[in-house]
């Protein structure tokens, strides 16, 4: 069975790079990669499509913002994507700056489960995508119990 180096990449639809790039910079830390514009072909047509690709500092995944104008924008069967924090505080902090982006805290709160408790919340960035934030301590410990 091949190995992977974890999940590989997201892709969104925005509908503003600069401001979705800004948003998952200074909310989650990302560092920016690249941002690049180029004509491709949809449904034979030429279409200019722009895209930023983030990651986070030090890991091997990607989060793709693309923009067009005929792309779908929001949620479109997209559950949430998520982000998983160091420490409980690293989330307080990330829930803290959403709003100065003038998006919105869904939900937030603490949840436990055999023993281990955590910080979580769910946002929603300037699309209307939900972003789980969380140290996903709950599902990792359990991963790591023996067997």
């Amino acid at each position: 069975m091949p190995r992977t180096l974890g999940l590989a990449h997201v892709n969104l639809n925005v509908s503003d790079i600069d401001r979705s790039v800004r948003f998952y910079r200074e909310v989650f830390g990302l560092e920016l990669l690249s941002d690049e514009t180029e004509t491709i072909q949809k449904d034979g047509q030429p279409v200019e499509l722009r895209q930023a690709l983030l990651s986070t500092p030090g890991r091997q995944d990607l989060l793709a913002l693309s923009h067009a104008a005929s792309f779908p924008i929001g949620r479109g069967g997209l559950n949430h994507i998520g982000f998983n924090f160091e420490s409980d505080e690293d989330v307080r902090t990330a829930i803290q700056a959403v709003p100065h982006h003038g998006e919105k805290v869904v939900k937030e709160g603490e949840r436990e489960e055999g023993g281990v408790r955590e910080v979580f919340a769910y946002v929603q960035d300037p699309d209307g995508y939900y972003v789980e934030m969380a140290t996903q301590a709950i599902v990792l410990s359990a991963s790591r119990a023996p067997q």
